[in-house]
């Protein structure tokens, strides 16, 4: 069988200690929504070919503001593989957990 979608509440969520609020530089990038957000989880993963012909940078958390990983690019046509698919409070953006805990 496939992956199911998990929906919790961010409260449900950092409790198990898996996912909390990720502060840098005196910013936090998770924040409590409103809609809980759609996630998904495959132990196996999920591969996905890098597209964007500038390639894509890797984020220490799923925002847009969280600091880029410097050491890990993906460049076009390059493979990356996720175990984790988040969606956000109605984001149009569905951020990728990196299955070796590189970023996102």
């Amino acid at each position: 069988g496939g992956a199911r979608p998990v929906r919790a509440t961010l409260t449900e969520l950092t409790a198990g200690g898996e996912w909390g609020p990720i502060f840098q530089h005196g910013r936090l990038h998770l924040e409590e929504c409103i809609d809980p957000p759609l996630i998904e989880r495959n132990s196996s993963g999920w591969r996905y070919m890098t597209v964007q012909r500038a390639g894509l940078e890797v984020r220490v958390g799923p925002s847009f503001a969280a600091e880029v990983v410097t050491d890990k690019f993906f460049r076009m046509g390059e493979p990356a593989y996720v175990n984790e698919r988040v969606t956000a409070c109605k984001d149009k953006v569905t951020w990728l957990r990196l299955m070796g805990g590189e970023g996102w």
